[in-house]
């Protein structure tokens, strides 16, 4: 039996074979609600066989089966495929008589069928999908009864509505799924602390995992007038490193344009670097831009081999898990700028023999390298203050800024003592000057700030700059300064 070139045309309409995918039924294992339908056919229809029968692009499939002992057939033995195009019910009295069946081989040979009746099984947007039909043995000049005809007719519907509930179960299956993948991977983007490749790792595994349908998931980073394969999983794991031109290449053309994109197929696509489809074993795909802050930096792609792999759905849960790490690398810009400005401060200390230092009132002293340095003692991250105040000298200890004087704000702002290294001996003069801050006398705490310098001359007329900001506590934002000595031990 040859298929009419309409109804081929109809079996092979993309669109129609879209919607049927979106059902995610065929060759799936038999389930009670299809079996109870096609029993209830079977009886009120009086007939040995009833189907629920699904038309792929090249066969038949039998989501439910009663006195027929195949799960389907090639196209060349399907009756249902001329129920596609009918606009109600397909009633074949004799099968032998019909133009359209009498060469079909089930007819021809076994199991020799000669009655058909089937009813299409529509979408909610008119695309018939296969039907629910009854077959026998014997010819049936009269067909069905209208009491069976409005049977059938309305178990059709019933099977309709199993599917769409079997869809939006399974729906929000994924739908959970995908929730807890988004919160594993931006776990994982959490935990990565600042580590670029764990975070595009992450974003890749997660994209996967979330889209279970893509076979494979790429983040690629821009590098001059190249994008680079940066973190890869699935089929493109063997593809690391990989670079395709930024102009010229449909990972190019999103990243310039900024703009996300669904492609049902890269072979009808103008932005696709044709070259690379077959290696990639790319056909179609998701691509948004990877952003830090406002700037473009990178895409994160998911691809099939399959044609039309990809719904709107998808593209959207890609921009979500892009917006992830989009966060993560303008919080890593963050961290890198301030590190950068740390080590340039820690850079300019050290060359200038400047040291700052914080106090509170609870007498813990936070230190610089640089400061700890000069004072002859081990760089921590803390001290007791009076691990150096007790390094001044005796003579000069009614200058030093005691719990007391900083209590009460009346610790010295601009002095000079000296303090005796205990490292070396070495006697050093300090220069400092603070500015107080006493906005806040209930404050757990007060700070300053010391910096530290080697002066050309002695303690007279030397002049120190003030330091710049204040922490607002009882006494803030002092400055002092440590010169190897010029005078006697």
């Amino acid at each position: 039996m040859s298929v009419p070139a309409a109804t081929l045309d109809t079996v092979v309409d993309p669109n129609r074979l879209a919607a049927l995918a979106t059902y995610g039924i065929l060759n799936t294992a038999p389930e009670k609600g299809f079996d109870d339908i096609v029993l209830l056919a079977r009886n009120i229809c009086e007939t040995p066989v009833a189907l629920v029968s699904l038309v792929a692009g090249d066969q038949q499939w039998f989501k439910a089966r009663l006195g027929f002992p195949e799960c389907g057939t090639d196209l060349n033995a399907s009756v249902c495929v001329h129920a596609l195009v009918e606009p109600d019910l397909l009633v074949i009295p004799d099968l032998t008589r019909d133009p359209r069946t009498l060469t079909n081989p089930l007819v021809t040979g076994g199991p020799g069928i000669r009655f058909y009746a089937g009813a299409p099984l529509r979408t909610p947007d008119g695309k018939a999908l296969g039907s629910l039909c009854v077959i026998d043995v014997a010819p049936r000049p009269s067909g069905l009864t209208p009491s069976q005809a409005e049977s059938l007719r309305a178990l059709a519907g019933q099977v309709m509505a199993q599917m769409e509930l079997r869809r939006a179960l399974a729906e929000q299956r994924r739908l959970l799924g995908q929730s807890e993948e988004l919160i594993r991977t931006q776990a994982a983007l959490s935990g990565a602390k600042g580590d670029l490749g764990v975070m595009l790792d992450a974003l890749v595994t997660g994209a996967i995992e979330a889209v279970p349908h893509a076979e494979g998931a790429v983040i690629e980073t821009l590098d001059g007038e190249e994008l680079v394969y940066r973190a890869t999983t699935g089929v493109l794991v063997p593809h690391a490193g990989l670079r395709v031109p930024l102009r010229g290449s449909l990972a190019g053309a999103c990243l310039l344009s900024g703009e996300p994109a669904l492609v049902p197929d890269v072979l009808e696509d103008a932005r696709v670097k044709r070259d690379l489809v077959e290696s990639l074993r790319l056909r179609s795909c998701v691509i948004v831009p990877v952003r830090r802050g406002r700037e473009a930096v990178g895409v994160l792609k998911l691809q099939s081999s399959r044609r039309r792999a990809f719904t709107a759905t998808d593209l959207k849960l890609a921009q979500v898990l892009a917006g992830t790490v989009s966060a993560g690398l303008a919080e890593l810009g963050e961290v890198a700028a301030r590190r950068e400005a740390e080590d340039h401060l820690r850079l300019a200390q050290e060359a200038g023999g400047v040291g700052v230092f914080a106090v509170g009132r609870d007498g813990v002293l936070h230190a610089t390298p640089e400061f700890c340095r000069l004072y002859g003692l081990p760089p921590r991250d803390s001290y007791p203050s009076a691990a150096f105040e007790r390094l001044v000298i005796r003579e000069d200890a009614h200058l030093v800024s005691t719990a007391t004087f900083r209590t009460n704000g009346q610790a010295p702002r601009d002095v000079e003592y000296r303090i005796r290294r205990p490292d070396t001996g070495e006697v050093r003069w300090i220069a400092r000057k603070a500015s107080s801050n006493a906005t806040r006398p209930a404050s757990p705490s007060a700070s300053s700030a010391s910096r530290a310098t080697s002066p050309s001359s002695g303690p007279t007329g030397t002049r120190w700059p003030r330091a710049s900001g204040s922490r607002r506590c009882c006494w803030s934002s002092a400055t002092a300064c440590a010169t190897s000595p010029k005078w006697p031990r």
